[in-house]
């Protein structure tokens, strides 16, 4: 009973040594630094804009973006009218490539 009881322990605790040291691994790798200007430009498409560097989100900074208005959260029907041109595809389009530009 004690040799199964041990073999059940050492593997729990196993387990639990190789979850935190994932969670570790993962907790390094979103408090890396995501240096936008080591990153190389991956080119031109005519089908579609060229993502973000290190899989951001574009939502994520447009919804950024209308946090940082402040005068904003004072007016929400402008604020509406405001994320409805953001989320148009013709202005997510040319914020892609503006980003691209200025970053080039």
């Amino acid at each position: 009973f004690s040799c199964v009881y041990q073999e059940q322990s050492s593997h729990a605790l196993q387990l639990d040594m190789q979850h935190k040291s994932s969670q570790r691994l993962e907790k390094r790798d979103q408090d890396k630094p995501k240096l936008v200007e080591v990153h190389q430009y991956p080119g031109f498409s005519k089908e579609m804009p060229t993502p973000l560097p290190n899989n951001i989100a574009l939502n994520t900074i447009m919804s950024r973006v209308v946090k940082a208005q402040g005068h904003l959260a004072k007016k929400p029907r402008y604020q509406a009218v405001f994320q409805s041109l953001l989320a148009s595809p013709v202005m997510q389009d040319l914020l892609l490539h503006s980003f691209w530009w200025i970053l080039l």
